[in-house]
């Protein structure tokens, strides 16, 4: 009998309407402009070249699924004519060993060749400026890969797992590294990351097992939380004065599998200048920094622009409050839209006026909905959801109805979990996590009655009542494809509430689950958002 490659019947790209034509082994469905998608492969081919056209209509897109846990090809050829590789279009394709892909090709979409376990060399052409989630995620074979002239973004998880990946560069094009986009390559042992990357986003290289050399050039702006974590060789890393902001234990970190906790990685060192930001994070996260000079990127020296003097109308802004904690000596507001991720004034924002001895506040426009504190630019604190009128920020936001009474401290410790340098013992209990959640008042910043909110959690992805690092790796396993979450779970996953389940709400959950306090994380869920069979 033959072993014939088989894609689901309702993977195709098309629509249910859409009318699907057989052409020899081939499934098609015709484009708006009328060339031909393929939709499913049903041959045994052991080495395919993708056809150029099927009934006389130019094949330009290879359809999502539609080659998927092909187990005969072992080399692969996909011709000039190809524009676009779909979702997941060759994934389990596990002999496959040799893959071309020819100049022309301009879209390499989200799991397109993801668990390819054969695949060893891959070379990708210039023509590609797409490179989506997840593209190469478990080739556990690809020891190499040369990466597109012309690709800014290489997708979340898209080489995670390639085990045996010895080696990558980036050519200048490239912006921004995603999330986990190399995480769990034990063989990387050097990284260079050239000046034109402005963004390592979180877990990029974490557990790279081997990883002990990692050169950062002067030009990357942003390292992002838990970009470098477990890389337990990594000893000395030497941030350039370029870098705006490292976030929650880029550097320096392991995690304990075992007991969920956090710790510092023996021997490590930061090196930095004095007062960037390499300083500012090994000051907050207490790890060993080594200056290798003053910065040159030197606070303001005269004041920021200061609120208006003339009373706002009604309605247009929100009067927001910070506990002055860290004794900043010059408390400022950088506020901004998640949307435009742009804001009104230059940074460090604006100069908050004194309340008392240690509290601040400051009008926002309604229109802005993130914002975070600083001193005069230094020393900031992690990007916060806009609280709302009349609330203090101490950790986390509080209502502050009367600003000339200081909030007791009786109510911060209730309600906010301490951030130290070294990991708890254990990890929170149950009964821990319910002492995080504030009152069902200032759960939720909407006006509904306590009677509207389930018992569901923002975050409790598993529905065991708890939010951890297990819901976190949930979240990671449907990026990647290997579980598929019900309505439910994708609900109570999107804590963020862009609409999106992706390795951005499985930090968020990290962050949370090592005693950081996250907007929505741990938090009931409305009544009205859960799906109705629940």
């Amino acid at each position: 009998m033959t072993t014939l490659c088989i894609a689901p019947l309702n993977a195709s790209s098309a629509d249910e309407e859409t009318p699907v034509f057989t052409s020899g082994d081939y499934q098609y469905s015709l484009l708006d402009d009328g060339s031909a998608e393929i939709t499913k492969y049903n041959g045994n081919a052991t080495e395919l070249v993708i056809p150029t056209e099927l009934d006389g209509k130019k094949v330009t897109s290879i359809g999502e699924f539609s080659f998927e846990n092909c187990k005969s090809i072992t080399s692969l050829t996909i011709p000039s004519n190809i524009k676009t590789v779909g979702n997941n279009a060759f994934r389990y394709c596990e002999k496959l060993k040799n893959l071309t892909l020819s100049e022309g090709v301009t879209a390499i979409n989200m799991g397109a060749f993801s668990n390819c376990a054969g695949i060893e060399a891959v070379t990708i052409p210039d023509s590609v400026t797409t490179l989506g989630n997840n593209a190469f995620h478990n080739c556990t074979a690809l020891k190499s890969v040369k990466l597109s002239n012309n690709i800014e973004t290489i997708g979340d998880l898209a080489f995670a797992s390639c085990e045996k990946l010895s080696s990558v560069d980036f050519p200048a094009s490239v912006k921004t590294i995603g999330q986990g986009a190399f995480t769990h390559c034990n063989s990387l042992t050097s990284v260079t990351i050239p000046g034109t990357v402005e963004t390592i986003s979180g877990t990029a290289f974490s557990n790279c097992l081997n990883l002990s050399n990692v050169t950062i050039e002067e030009g990357v702006k942003l390292i992002d939380g838990f970009a470098f974590v477990s890389d337990k060789k990594l000893l000395s890393v030497v941030v350039p004065d370029s870098v705006e902001t490292i976030e929650y234990r880029a550097f320096g970190y392991w995690h304990n599998d075992e007991n969920r906790n956090y710790y510092l990685v023996d021997g490590f060192v930061l090196k930095g200048y004095a007062g960037s930001a390499a300083e500012a994070y090994a000051t907050e996260y207490g790890v060993k920094f080594e200056s290798v000079g003053d910065s040159i990127l030197t606070p303001p020296t005269t004041a920021g622009p200061t609120e208006p003097t003339t009373a706002p109308e009604p309605g247009t802004v929100n009067t927001v409050y910070f506990k002055n904690t860290a004794n900043y000596t010059n408390p400022y507001a950088y506020y901004w839209s998640s949307a435009t991720n742009s804001g009104p004034n230059a940074w460090p924002g604006v100069a908050m006026t004194k309340v008392t001895d240690d509290v601040y506040k400051i009008d926002v426009p309604v229109e802005y909905d993130m914002i975070l504190f600083s001193d005069n630019g230094q020393n900031k604190t992690l990007d916060q959801n806009m609280g709302a009128n009349n609330q203090i920020f101490d950790g986390e936001w509080k209502d502050y109805a009367d600003a000339s009474t200081e909030p007791t401290t009786e109510a911060v410790e209730e309600t906010t979990a301490p951030v130290t340098t070294e990991p708890q013992e254990t990890e929170p209990t149950e009964a821990t996590t319910n002492a995080s959640e504030p009152t069902t008042e200032a759960t939720e910043p909407s006006t509904a009655p306590a009677d509207e909110l389930s018992d569901k959690l923002y975050g409790d992805v598993n529905g065991d009542g708890k939010v951890n690092v297990k819901d976190a790796t949930d979240i990671q396993r449907a990026a990647a494809s290997i579980i598929t979450l019900n309505g439910l779970q994708n609900t109570v996953a999107d804590v963020n509430k862009d609409g999106n389940v992706n390795i951005k709400d499985a930090t968020d959950i990290q962050k949370f689950a090592a005693s950081l306090t996250v907007a929505n994380v741990g938090k009931r869920v409305p009544t009205a958002l859960l799906p109705k069979e629940v």
